[in-house]
Protein backbone atom coordinates (compact mmCIF):
# COMPACT_ATOMS: atom_id res chain seq x y z
CA UNK A 1 0.00 0.00 0.00
CA UNK A 2 3.24 2.28 0.47
CA UNK A 3 3.29 2.55 -3.31
CA UNK A 4 -0.34 4.79 -3.58
CA UNK A 5 1.10 6.96 -0.77
CA UNK A 6 4.61 7.57 -2.36
CA UNK A 7 2.77 8.60 -5.90
CA UNK A 8 0.07 10.27 -4.07
CA UNK A 9 2.81 12.58 -2.48
CA UNK A 10 4.92 13.28 -5.25
CA UNK A 11 2.17 14.35 -6.95
CA UNK A 12 1.11 16.47 -4.01
CA UNK A 13 4.76 18.00 -4.16
CA UNK A 14 4.11 18.96 -7.71
CA UNK A 15 5.65 15.96 -9.44
CA UNK A 16 3.85 13.70 -12.29
CA UNK A 17 3.22 9.97 -12.41
CA UNK A 18 3.14 8.88 -15.79
CA UNK A 19 2.33 5.36 -14.50
CA UNK A 20 0.85 3.72 -11.43
CA UNK A 21 2.54 0.60 -11.81
CA UNK A 22 3.54 -2.14 -14.57
CA UNK A 23 0.40 -2.85 -15.86
CA UNK A 24 -0.27 0.58 -17.40
CA UNK A 25 2.42 0.19 -19.94
CA UNK A 26 5.47 -1.84 -21.08
CA UNK A 27 9.02 -1.00 -19.71
CA UNK A 28 11.72 -2.69 -21.35
CA UNK A 29 15.24 -2.57 -19.16
CA UNK A 30 18.37 -3.27 -19.90
CA UNK A 31 18.44 -6.85 -18.60
CA UNK A 32 15.35 -7.89 -20.96
CA UNK A 33 17.76 -6.90 -24.00
CA UNK A 34 20.62 -8.76 -22.58
CA UNK A 35 18.75 -11.32 -22.12
CA UNK A 36 16.81 -11.65 -25.57
CA UNK A 37 20.28 -11.11 -27.42
CA UNK A 38 19.18 -7.65 -28.95
CA UNK A 39 17.10 -4.82 -29.55
CA UNK A 40 15.85 -6.24 -32.39
CA UNK A 41 14.79 -9.46 -31.15
CA UNK A 42 13.46 -7.91 -28.07
CA UNK A 43 11.20 -5.72 -30.17
CA UNK A 44 10.28 -8.92 -32.30
CA UNK A 45 8.69 -10.93 -29.84
CA UNK A 46 7.27 -7.26 -27.69
CA UNK A 47 5.23 -6.49 -31.33
CA UNK A 48 4.00 -9.50 -31.94
CA UNK A 49 2.64 -10.10 -28.02
CA UNK A 50 1.28 -6.97 -26.15
CA UNK A 51 -2.03 -5.43 -27.10
CA UNK A 52 -2.30 -2.92 -29.71
CA UNK A 53 -2.93 -0.04 -27.31
CA UNK A 54 -0.49 -0.57 -24.47
CA UNK A 55 2.34 1.95 -24.84
CA UNK A 56 6.39 0.95 -24.88
CA UNK A 57 9.22 2.19 -22.39
CA UNK A 58 12.65 1.60 -23.03
CA UNK A 59 15.54 2.02 -21.08
CA UNK A 60 19.04 2.81 -23.14
CA UNK A 61 21.87 2.59 -21.77
CA UNK A 62 24.43 3.90 -24.86
CA UNK A 63 24.40 5.71 -28.02
CA UNK A 64 24.64 2.31 -29.76
CA UNK A 65 21.60 0.89 -27.75
CA UNK A 66 19.50 4.16 -28.40
CA UNK A 67 19.90 4.18 -32.39
CA UNK A 68 18.84 0.48 -32.65
CA UNK A 69 15.88 1.30 -30.01
CA UNK A 70 14.46 4.55 -32.17
CA UNK A 71 14.02 2.24 -35.20
CA UNK A 72 11.18 0.50 -33.06
CA UNK A 73 9.70 3.78 -32.57
CA UNK A 74 9.04 3.37 -28.18
CA UNK A 75 6.61 5.87 -26.96
CA UNK A 76 8.81 6.81 -24.33
CA UNK A 77 12.88 6.50 -23.92
CA UNK A 78 14.21 5.93 -20.70
CA UNK A 79 18.25 7.25 -20.86
CA UNK A 80 20.07 5.74 -17.82
CA UNK A 81 23.09 6.41 -15.82
CA UNK A 82 23.59 8.46 -18.67
CA UNK A 83 26.29 11.85 -18.37
CA UNK A 84 25.15 15.10 -19.58
CA UNK A 85 27.37 15.16 -22.25
CA UNK A 86 26.27 12.09 -23.38
CA UNK A 87 21.86 12.79 -22.91
CA UNK A 88 22.93 15.78 -25.06
CA UNK A 89 24.09 13.50 -27.76
CA UNK A 90 21.31 11.55 -27.50
CA UNK A 91 18.67 14.08 -27.32
CA UNK A 92 20.37 14.86 -30.42
CA UNK A 93 19.42 11.65 -32.28
CA UNK A 94 16.22 11.64 -30.82
CA UNK A 95 15.52 15.44 -32.48
CA UNK A 96 16.12 13.45 -35.29
CA UNK A 97 13.68 10.25 -35.29
CA UNK A 98 10.80 11.32 -37.05
CA UNK A 99 7.60 10.23 -34.42
CA UNK A 100 7.40 11.66 -31.03
CA UNK A 101 8.66 10.64 -28.24
CA UNK A 102 8.73 11.01 -24.59
CA UNK A 103 12.33 11.55 -22.92
CA UNK A 104 12.78 10.21 -19.15
CA UNK A 105 15.94 10.96 -17.68
CA UNK A 106 17.09 8.56 -15.05
CA UNK A 107 20.15 7.11 -12.98
CA UNK A 108 21.87 9.05 -10.36
CA UNK A 109 19.76 12.21 -10.78
CA UNK A 110 20.14 15.20 -8.16
CA UNK A 111 18.99 18.58 -8.14
CA UNK A 112 21.59 19.75 -9.16
CA UNK A 113 21.95 17.99 -12.34
CA UNK A 114 18.11 18.98 -12.86
CA UNK A 115 18.94 22.58 -12.96
CA UNK A 116 21.39 21.48 -16.04
CA UNK A 117 19.12 18.77 -18.06
CA UNK A 118 16.26 21.49 -17.57
CA UNK A 119 17.10 23.06 -20.77
CA UNK A 120 15.60 19.51 -22.66
CA UNK A 121 11.97 20.88 -22.48
CA UNK A 122 9.25 18.95 -22.42
CA UNK A 123 11.83 16.05 -21.08
CA UNK A 124 10.54 13.90 -17.88
CA UNK A 125 13.30 13.08 -14.99
CA UNK A 126 12.81 9.58 -12.63
CA UNK A 127 14.47 10.46 -9.35
CA UNK A 128 13.83 7.64 -6.81
CA UNK A 129 15.21 10.07 -4.17
CA UNK A 130 11.68 11.30 -4.04
CA UNK A 131 10.55 8.75 -2.16
CA UNK A 132 14.07 6.77 -0.85
CA UNK A 133 14.79 9.53 1.00
CA UNK A 134 12.04 11.07 2.04
CA UNK A 135 12.19 11.53 6.01
CA UNK A 136 9.40 11.41 8.01
CA UNK A 137 7.46 13.53 10.07
CA UNK A 138 6.15 13.30 13.40
CA UNK A 139 2.61 14.11 13.82
CA UNK A 140 1.27 13.94 17.22
CA UNK A 141 -2.50 15.50 18.43
CA UNK A 142 -2.29 16.72 22.12
CA UNK A 143 -5.51 16.82 23.73
CA UNK A 144 -5.33 19.68 26.20
CA UNK A 145 -8.47 20.00 29.09
CA UNK A 146 -9.76 23.24 29.60
CA UNK A 147 -10.59 24.48 33.04
CA UNK A 148 -14.25 23.88 33.58
CA UNK A 149 -14.96 21.99 30.83
CA UNK A 150 -17.34 18.89 32.10
CA UNK A 151 -16.59 15.36 30.65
Amino acid sequence: GWRVLEKYATRVGGAKNHRMHLGEMILVKNNHIDACGSVDALFECLYAAKPWYMPVECEVRTLEELGAVLKHRPQILMLDNMSNETIALAMGLIEQADYPVLVEFSGGLTRERLDVLSQYVGAAASMGALTTQATNVDISMRIVASVGASV
